[in-house]
Formats: C-alpha cells, structure tokens, sequence
C-alpha cells in the first residue's frame, strides 16, 4: 500500500476554525444557550470530518437534537441530583467522558479508496444539499420527498455541437465547418432539434458519481462525459 495511503493527518484550515467560531457566537448569543447542542455538534463535525487515521477519513453522524435530549437526560437531569453528592465531580464526568463517548459512539470511518471524503452510500438531497446516509423515503434533514424519478426536466438538444469555429455531428461525432442541412459525413440532419426528457433523481449518490452542471443528469465517476447530454465532466 502506498505510504502516503497511510498517513494520518488534520486537514482543517485556521479561517474556518474562526468562521465556526464567529458563527457559534452569533447564534448562542441569539438563542441565549438553548442552541448549545447544535453548536457543539457543528464543531465536532469540522473537527472529526477533517481528520485522517492511518489514510482513512473520519466522519460525524450526530446531530444537534440527539445531542440536544442526551444533554436533558445526562447532562441536566443527573446533574442536578449527582452534583450535589459528588461535589461538583460529575459535572466533569459529564463534559470531558460522557460527551466525549457520545462523539465517539456517532463518528465512522468513511472507505479510503473514496477521495471525495464522503463514504460511497453516502446521499445528497437535491432541495437542500444536505448529506445523509441509510433509506429515507422523505430527507431526514428538509423532509422534501426522495422518491426515485419525481421530476422531470425537457432539455432541447442540438444535433451539432460547437467545437471552435468548427462543428461535431452528435449522431457520427464528425467534425465539419461551413453550413450544411445535413451532416456531410453520414447524412443526419442538421435542422431540426430534438427534445429529450430526463428523469431527475430526487437524490445524488455523492461518493460514486458526478452531476452535470448543464441539465442535471447523475452520472457514474467512471464517465468523462454526461450520458444524458454530452457534456464534458
């Protein structure tokens, strides 16, 4: 196996660390601690998400409303009976190994020969851009539904495509220039534009496949170009 394969390593920048942080500010401020959880989570998902063990990436699942009921239970609820008889102590039990236990027990190893640093089942809704893993039929993060082939999209297509100055006939993948009504190669005709309809994933497969910037279409890694209207990747 490669060494570098092998390496462990941070990869977090200090400007985002200070972004995270103004953010964080800005919305305890707001919300007067109530969204402590979330803003711990926010940190522990940049932190984790960041780091590289021995080439593999790690990778935070938990979210700020499982932290949020965890810090009810543990957290408030025991500390109120538990402080009190061990003088203060549980309240450092709590901070530095119950959470420390809960960000272990919600962070994975995302598969090394992924560079996208998403792990290959990993999901991204196409309403919000939200990660997510497992079988949903509705986002667990926006709720929009992900029911296969929900949308549609009519894309015109051209029977040419523009290289340079030149042409290409989509239908023989000649290169021609000048002004013809059919391609003078194999005869296609050069007129008329077709419509395709193309069914859109309400969904992307992030860590196995690419997303046509011009109609849209899913695509596996392996493509160098869009099956669905050519396009260069």
């Amino acid at each position: 196996m490669d060494k570098k394969q092998k390496e462990s390593y941070f990869d977090g920048g200090f400007w985002e660390l200070v972004g995270w942080s103004l953010l964080g500010l800005l919305v305890w401020t707001i919300t007067v601690g109530i969204a402590l959880p979330w803003i711990y989570c926010w940190f522990a998902r940049w932190r984790t998400n960041h780091t590289v063990i021995d080439g593999k990436r790690l990778r935070f699942n938990g979210t700020g409303g499982s932290l949020f009921a965890h810090y009810i239970l543990r957290g408030w609820l025991l500390g109120l009976i538990l402080n009190p008889l061990t003088l203060g102590l549980y309240l450092f039990y709590y901070l530095f190994v119950s959470l420390k236990k809960w960000e272990i027990k919600n962070t994975s190893l995302v598969d090394s020969g992924n560079s996208s640093g998403f792990a290959g089942n990993d999901k991204k809704c196409r309403s919000c851009s939200k990660i997510f893993s497992g079988s949903y039929t509705a986002c667990p993060h926006c709720g929009s539904s992900l029911y296969e082939e929900i949308t549609e999209k009519v894309l015109p297509i051209s029977p040419i495509a523009n290289v340079g100055d030149d042409k290409r006939c989509r239908s023989c993948g000649k290169i021609f220039s000048g002004s013809y009504t059919a391609c003078p190669y194999c005869g296609s005709s050069l007129e008329e534009t077709t419509e395709k309809v193309i069914p859109i994933s309400p969904i992307v497969n992030v860590g196995d496949s690419w997303v046509c910037k011009r109609c849209s279409e899913r695509n596996p890694n392996t493509s160098s170009t869009c099956k669905g209207c050519g396009a260069y990747k």
